[in-house]
């Protein structure tokens, strides 16, 4: 069923989408918004309820039409879409959702579509360096409209991006930093949790480059180890735990301890209902 309505989407053009009626039921309105919850925590804990859930918030969409919701409907399966594969429909539906955008009255989701297009899809198709400015965008309108969550999810993302195409790491590092003071100061504590392991990753890589001999990398090693042993209950967190953990461990040539690490996630992916894909850092 989602594979059928996100199809009915992908070949519809963009004056017929445009053209498609706005939803004014209440029940139907209410239905969508307490959709993108249940589609949040599912993403959370539950992923196997998120098809269901997003092809119940497509085909309301479809049958009594747009809403402000719905951009978050195709944002989060244009996400979705890359666990299959299907990079050229997830690229399709992630468009029809900055669309949607556009309306004012959408804009109060602009933190949550970003976060879903621009650290899915269009970071297939682009340079990561292109994603950035978006994400940056998305973390400071969630800070305007009160969208913390979602504006510290973004923020995370961009200093992961910039991480990942080679940025200077000692701007990253403090960056970084600062980032983690507002986590704490908004009570976000899942992404101070995830941004742990990059700035372990960052520091250590700092810190090697002033002084290889330096006892710090050492220091930073040993709590960087002792997090991924933490993180192991949480799936998300592990996962991106060890794809830095693994990134640095590769480039100090400690190949063996990258491959079992990596090795170990794979395991780890099998007892879960998604892989964590990270712009191919499988």
């Amino acid at each position: 069923d989602f594979i059928k309505a996100k199809l009915r989407f992908e070949v519809i053009t963009t004056d017929d989408f445009l053209a498609i009626k706005e939803t004014k039921e209440r029940n139907k309105l209410a239905a969508m918004k307490l959709l993108i919850l249940i589609a949040y925590y599912a993403y959370l804990s539950k992923q196997e309820y998120i098809p269901i859930v997003l092809t119940q918030m497509l085909q309301l969409t479809l049958q009594h039409g747009i809403c402000n919701e719905s951009c978050i409907a195709l944002a989060n399966s244009s996400y979705l879409l890359l666990q299959f594969k299907d990079v050229a429909g997830s690229k399709r539906l992630a468009e029809l959702a900055l669309l949607l955008l556009k309306k004012p009255q959408a804009k109060k989701y602009l933190p949550r579509v970003y976060a879903a297009v621009y650290t899915g899809v269009f970071c297939w198709y682009n340079h990561l360096k292109q994603s950035e400015k978006w994400l940056w965008q998305g973390y400071q309108e969630g800070l305007l409209i009160g969208d913390i969550e979602f504006a510290f999810v973004n923020a995370t993302a961009s200093l992961q991006n910039r991480f990942l195409y080679g940025a200077q790491l000692t701007l990253l590092e403090k960056d970084i930093e600062l980032c983690r003071k507002r986590m704490i100061e908004y009570g976000q504590a899942s992404q101070f949790a995830i941004c742990s392991p990059l700035q372990h990753a960052v520091s250590k890589l700092v810190y090697f480059t002033r002084d290889p001999l330096s006892k710090t990398g050492n220091i930073i090693h040993e709590k960087e180890a002792s997090e991924l042993s933490l993180a192991r209950n949480n799936f998300m967190l592990y996962a991106s735990a060890c794809i830095h953990f693994c990134i640095v461990e590769y480039i100090f040539g400690n190949y063996d301890s990258a491959a079992d690490k990596t090795q170990e996630r794979w395991i780890m992916e099998k007892e879960c209902s998604r892989t964590s894909k990270y712009y191919g850092s499988t």
